[in-house]
């Protein structure tokens, strides 16, 4: 009975430790505008990024900013999971990666877009984007 105890009382603190996210498409969806941080290019502000639930759990992203426009996030569709989505077009560690997470209870949105070629990494943006 004892050990029973024990199990029961573990059972239940590891279910409370255990912290999902649940954070749903339609709150990536709408306009999104922040700045931005490039390892080549530098900083800026005024990126305006575009998001529009696509099928399934696709979501549709289109950088259209009037000011600045890298164009990392123009028309790519990334795959929503939970309170990221990514779209991983790496072959053999080439290519590139775009992903997205929203942070502080969905106020912020954390764009990363990077490339790398044969083992070299090329341009790393990261844009911190607030709903507009």
């Amino acid at each position: 009975m004892k050990n029973l105890s024990v199990f029961s009382f573990v059972f239940v603190v590891l279910l409370l430790s255990c912290s999902k996210d649940d954070c749903t498409k339609d709150q990536f969806v709408g306009k999104w505008k922040g700045d931005y941080s490039c390892s080549i290019l530098g900083t800026g502000s005024d990126i305006v990024v575009d998001i529009t639930s696509g099928s399934g759990s696709n979501l549709d992203f289109n950088e259209i900013s009037s000011n600045v426009s890298l164009g990392f996030f123009g028309d790519v569709t990334l795959v929503h999971d939970e309170c990221k989505a990514e779209k991983d077009e790496r072959i053999l560690g080439t290519g590139p990666l775009f992903t997205a997470e929203l942070k502080d209870d969905g106020s912020t949105l954390i764009l990363k877009y990077s490339i790398t070629g044969f083992g070299f990494q090329g341009e790393s943006c990261t844009y911190t984007l607030k709903p507009e």
